[in-house]
């Protein structure tokens, strides 16, 4: 569950919220995605700052490489790093371009997704 979870979060940071409501409209390959979709509740963006203020610990870093975000978002993108963060059962991941993760300011991008 926490992984369906994870790659949800990961499509609307990626895709925006309304790419997730046109998948499940669609296809009909998308009825089991749809289903577990349909089981998120609505996302919000917070700062990384924020989460972890509030207590939540980076548990992973993972380098997404160009091609996979280039064919997430059917255009030429960048690498990316992918931040896991834990606090008791609940989870957040942020997205961030590997630019954007070297730079100071970074903890006050809004592009973390809290799953609680």
């Amino acid at each position: 569950m926490m992984k369906t979870l994870v790659l949800t979060a990961l499509f609307v940071l990626v895709m925006g919220p309304a790419a997730l409501a046109q998948s499940n409209t669609t296809a009909p390959a998308a009825a089991a995605p749809a289903a577990a979709a349909a089981a998120v509740p609505e996302l919000k963006r917070v700062k990384m700052r924020a989460l972890l203020s509030s207590g939540y610990e980076i548990k992973a870093v993972t380098f997404v490489s160009q091609d996979v975000t280039s064919r997430m978002t059917r255009q030429l993108d960048n690498d990316a790093a992918l931040v896991t963060l834990q606090k008791g059962s609940a989870a957040a991941t942020c997205m961030f371009a590997l630019s954007q993760y070297v730079v100071p300011g970074m903890l006050d991008i809004e592009w973390c997704i809290e799953q609680k």
